[in-house]
């Protein structure tokens, strides 16, 4: 979990919240693997919806960023 600039992760027997320390953090890799694929999550997620309640037609957009020369395909 991440509120702000720290890092918590959840005890699971108790359920409280634990203050990462850098040590930790940088001896278990997978929790930064962890965090990077929530954020990502996250990020599409986002970008998701705001393209659902956007007027403008997926093709549409993907003709216009071809235009541009911004997608390869």
């Amino acid at each position: 979990m991440e509120q702000g600039k720290d890092l918590f992760a959840e005890n699971l027997k108790s359920g409280e919240l634990e203050k990462l320390t850098l040590e930790k953090y940088v001896a278990k890799p997978w929790i930064h693997q962890n965090f990077d694929r929530k954020r990502a999550f996250q990020r599409r997620k986002a970008f998701a919806i705001s393209m659902q309640s956007s007027p403008i037609p997926l093709h549409e957009r993907r003709a216009y960023k071809k235009r541009l020369g911004l997608k390869g395909k």
